[in-house]
Parts: structure tokens; C-alpha cells; sequence
């Protein structure tokens, strides 16, 4: 690299290079020498040479020149949100991650599955860096200590006969203290005098006076406006 901005760029590469998912290949985990600007990734020689072969931009990290937008473009990609976009729908049961020992022929095949196969997701769900360094992974949650009681939980008393007998009972009670209330009755004043009534009568007698006071208040607004055209008539 030369220049200000070679220098500038080669600053923020080694910066970079100091996260462990960055420093090590982001496809077989060895070591980081070269930046495939196509991807925005580091990855070790043999790989470096596959994505080369297929056409991607490919610089060494030391002997190579590089922009401040190459570094950049590092910066805001690297390996580990590579991996978590690539590798989101990856499974190890189907194709096994290769190794720096692994034959190139079976990495060459794991990179054209990655990023040619179906295993793009979005959002990510995956972290390199607990993949490569177990260190790095939060700790698991602490498991229910098996040991414990379990709580005991107690369900309501059933309702047996006698207790069914005594509801009945009290809805009998009940239902022969109003049938007591009704028969005692209510006195009301009638123009012939007080008259003990069942309630139900009360209640009618009490409609039938109101519709009484009612008429008579008619009869005398007529009386009323009767005399005041008689009234009316002789002047």
C-alpha cells in the first residue's frame, strides 16, 4: 500500500483483523491474509483463490493496495455478519463446515453452496465468533434444581348429597319466607277505609288511584276553563 489513504486503509484493516471471527477465514477458520471486497470478508489464501476463480474481487492484506472505501466497506460488513446473512438457514447435518485441512475441492463446494445454495436469511440469526471461540457464547441459563417439592396444589371439596340436601333446604326457606311475606299483605287507605291487600294488590290499588287523581285533575282544568268562557261570553 501507498499513500496517505494506503496507509489510512491498512490502519483500519489491522484494526479489524484484531476481532477474532475477522482473523481467522471466514470460510474454513484458518488464517486471514487476503479481503474478498465482493463479499466484504477475510479469508486465507486456498480460499481466496476459490473466490477468485469465481470471479469475486479478491486483494492480499499486506501486499496489495486498498481504499479507504475498500477498508470501509470491510468494516461494515466482516465475518461475522457475513456468516449470520449467509449461513442464517444452515444446518451441519447436511454439509459439514470444512477445516484448513479440508480437501479444496470440498471447500470449493461448501463456498458454492453458502453463497449460491438457500441458506441466505434475513434477519440473521447466527454469530460466527461463538461458532469458532465457545468462549465468547453467553452462558447458559441455570436449569430448575430437580430436588425441589413440587407444590402442592388441592383442589375444592366435592359436593356431596348432604351438602346438595342443605341447598335445598335453604332455596326452600327462602322461597316459603316470601310466599309468608305476600300473604302478610299491605294495608292501604281506600275512600271506604283502611283495606289490608296482598302486595301484588297493592301495587294495582296504587295504579288505580294515581289514574283516579288524574281524571279529577282533568275534570276540574275543564270545569276551569268552562267558566272562564262563560265568563268570557257575558262581558
Amino acid at each position: 500500500m501507498a499513500g496517505r489513504e494506503g496507509e489510512e486503509a491498512f490502519r483500519i484493516i489491522d484494526n479489524e483483523l484484531r476481532d477474532p471471527a475477522n482473523n481467522h477465514c471466514a470460510e474454513c477458520g484458518g488464517e486471514s491474509t487476503h479481503a474478498n471486497l465482493t463479499l466484504g470478508i477475510f479469508v486465507c489464501p486456498v480460499c481466496a483463490g476459490i473466490h477468485a476463480d469465481m470471479n469475486r474481487r479478491v486483494r492480499s492484506l499486506h501486499q496489495d493496495y486498498m481504499s479507504v472505501g475498500d477498508a470501509m466497506r470491510l468494516v461494515d460488513i466482516g465475518n461475522a455478519r457475513s456468516r449470520m446473512k449467509w449461513m442464517a438457514k444452515y444446518n451441519p447435518r447436511d454439509y459439514e463446515e470444512p477445516e484448513p485441512s479440508t480437501p479444496k475441492d470440498s471447500i470449493k463446494e461448501f463456498i458454492w453452496l453458502k453463497y449460491e445454495g438457500n441458506w441466505e436469511g434475513d434477519p440473521a440469526t447466527y454469530d460466527m465468533r461463538y461458532d469458532r471461540f465457545p468462549s465468547l457464547r453467553p452462558p447458559p441459563l441455570p436449569r430448575m434444581n430437580s430436588d425441589l417439592p413440587t407444590p402442592n396444589f388441592r383442589r375444592p371439596p366435592r359436593t356431596t348429597s348432604r351438602t346438595k340436601k342443605s341447598l335445598k333446604k335453604k332455596k326452600r326457606s327462602k322461597s316459603d319466607s316470601a310466599s309468608e311475606s305476600e300473604e302478610e299483605g299491605v294495608v292501604i287507605m281506600t275512600h271506604q277505609g283502611p283495606v289490608s291487600v296482598s302486595p301484588s294488590a297493592a301495587v294495582v290499588g296504587q295504579v288505580a288511584q294515581a289514574q283516579q287523581a288524574q281524571q279529577m285533575q282533568q275534570m276540574q282544568r275543564m270545569q276551569q276553563a268552562q267558566l272562564q268562557m262563560q265568563q268570557m261570553q257575558q262581558m
